[in-house]
């Protein structure tokens, strides 16, 4: 497998020489430090491990998480409930008026993994719209860029 892998690597290294022409040696030498990556990237530990396959697995997983339950204490029901009214319904980062409360969403600005100050914290939290909420802010902590100013501002100044 590595031996195949290596001599795919060439493969490509002698087209990116050949495509480029005069600026050939600085190609070569790019590819060189990207066929010695595999090796460097083995090195470090891998970092899903724990996560399973198949979406049931994932779930199970997910829910086996301890402060998941939170989400399921009359507190967490309040605290929800005080979020949206503080924010007039009103999904924090496209402005959308929501009068179904099913279909917003009182997300915690900076991911709180498990952190019970950061979860329980008002403000720590804004309302967004389902719709923003699945797409862009999942987006945004699949990236990493989730941690806490990322988005417009909200009703408090931040």
């Amino acid at each position: 497998m590595a031996a195949l892998r290596t001599s795919s690597l060439n493969l490509h290294r002698a087209r990116l020489v050949s495509l480029r022409g005069g600026r050939g040696a600085l190609w070569a030498m790019i590819v060189s430090k990207l066929a010695r990556l595999p090796s460097r990237l083995a090195s470090l530990p891998y970092r899903l491990a724990a996560m399973p396959d198949d979406r049931k697995e994932r779930q199970r997983f997910r829910d086996a998480q301890h402060w998941r339950a939170w989400y399921k204490t009359k507190r967490w029901q309040d605290l929800r409930w005080a979020t949206l009214l503080r924010d007039l319904f009103t999904c924090q980062r496209c402005k959308r008026v929501e009068a179904d409360t099913s279909q917003l969403v009182a997300d915690h600005r900076k991911a709180h993994r498990g952190d019970e100050t950061l979860f329980w914290d008002p403000g720590n939290l804004w309302t967004l719209c389902k719709r923003c909420h699945d797409s862009w802010k999942q987006r945004q902590e699949r990236s990493g860029k989730a941690d806490g100013n990322d988005g417009p501002i909200g009703h408090d100044g931040g």
